[in-house]
């Protein structure tokens, strides 16, 4: 019988695409040249730039570097203006310095051939500072004093020898609704019955005495002072005349 031929073999398959290679390293001097001593960047995406309008689309083929910053694509498109570039994106603090102003690498690609060295520098800016917003600026505060005394003649003055009394309350009527309610500030008058609100912002403030089981005679009607606070100034003189009568009032002041 004649010999048995084995049917040709199929001619290999012709390549349709290229393969395109290179590195990413860490520009340590910033001079846009890669230096002994200076190490492949792992982890930086590398694209392929289709359309060339600086962005990575979705469809647009990536890969990110090896741990010593080498890519590869096996299969890039063979094409005259195949545009190779970084994605940052997700490195904020990343430069490129190389090629320089973020520029791509643009090559012409052959069906079946290697293009490879397609090298990137990149070098990491520090970290921006915290922002820490200035300290508000101080607040212009003044001062307010006066005195609780025993008005023996009931006559609605401080006269001679009549003595102060201690340990009262005075308050600043905040909400000027004639009671002492808990968020007003109070001073409690000393030995001799005086009594100061220190650093008080500037403004004009209600000033009440909580009488208890004091009589007022200034001032008249059981009424208060209006103190007019300036910076750095003293609103002062405010005196209460009060007689005891024995008999408190314990939820109106």
């Amino acid at each position: 019988p004649p010999p048995v031929v084995p049917p040709p073999l199929p001619p290999p398959p012709v390549a349709t695409t290229a393969v395109v290679s290179g590195t990413v390293f860490t520009d340590a001097n910033r001079s846009g040249a890669r230096n002994d001593g200076e190490a492949g960047r792992a982890n930086v995406r590398v694209y392929l730039d289709l359309d060339n309008d600086g962005k990575r689309d979705a469809a647009e083929p990536a890969v990110l570097t090896g741990a010593a910053g080498q890519y590869r694509f096996a299969q890039a498109p063979a094409r005259a203006d195949l545009h190779v570039r970084l994605d940052l994106a997700d490195a904020p603090r990343l430069r490129q310095s190389l090629p320089t102003n973020g520029a791509a690498r643009v090559l012409t690609t052959v069906a079946g051939q290697t293009y490879g060295d397609q090298t990137f520098g990149v070098y990491e800016v520090p970290a921006s500072p915290p922002v820490v917003p200035p300290p508000p600026p101080p607040v212009a505060t003044g001062t307010i004093r006066g005195r609780v005394f025993a008005d023996a003649n009931r006559n609605g003055r401080l006269d001679a020898g009549e003595s102060g009394v201690a340990g009262r309350g005075v308050y600043l009527d905040l909400n000027h609704n004639g009671y002492r309610d808990a968020g007003d500030r109070q001073a409690v008058t000393d030995a001799q019955g005086r009594y100061a609100f220190e650093k008080v912002a500037a403004g004009t403030y209600a000033v009440r005495l909580y009488r208890g089981d004091l009589t007022q005679t200034t001032p008249p009607n059981n009424g208060g002072f209006t103190a007019l606070v300036r910076p750095g100034g003293t609103a002062g003189d405010l005196f209460f005349g009060t007689f005891k009568t024995g008999t408190p009032t314990p939820v109106r002041a």
